[in-house]
């Protein structure tokens, strides 16, 4: 039976993953030997707690955080697939554009698309009526 202790702590774990891979590269498992020293738990007992709580491992919470974040700067960023790999933990594009086909089945060419498109202006403006009714209209009908 779980605990408020156990749910507090896979709460507290939840926060030092995001805030640790938010402030630097870290390795897989550099990253739960962190979370052990951080907690003065095993990874054994950290894992069991996580996945009785969570519903899955904490080495699958790790690596699902790492490649939102891998996802988020590929699309929000201007850094080279490169670059997002050493700073998400990967040792290189191969690495993690490897372990993004896994878990997500997209390729980082992918996101880079998304990127792309995020910085095409939009064919449709945006204009005020006189009851200030959002109306859209595509440029060319202008």
């Amino acid at each position: 039976m779980l605990d408020d202790f156990d749910q507090q702590l896979s709460s507290q774990i939840k926060h030092l993953v995001q805030d640790t891979l938010e402030r630097q590269s870290m390795s897989l498992r550099s990253c739960i030997q962190l979370l052990c020293q951080q907690t003065g738990c095993s990874a054994q007992r950290l894992n069991r707690l996580f996945l009785g709580v969570e519903g899955i491992t904490l080495r699958r919470y790790v690596l699902q955080q790492r490649i939102d974040k891998a996802i988020e700067r590929l699309v929000y960023t201007t850094d080279s697939v490169g670059e997002i790999a050493r700073q998400t933990g990967y040792h290189d594009e191969h690495h993690l554009g490897t372990h993004l086909v896994a878990e997500r089945g997209l390729p980082p060419d992918h996101f880079l698309a998304l990127r792309a498109v995020r910085h095409q202006p939009s064919p449709y403006l945006v204009t005020m009526s006189q009851d200030t009714v959002p109306l859209i209209v595509h440029s060319k009908c202008q």
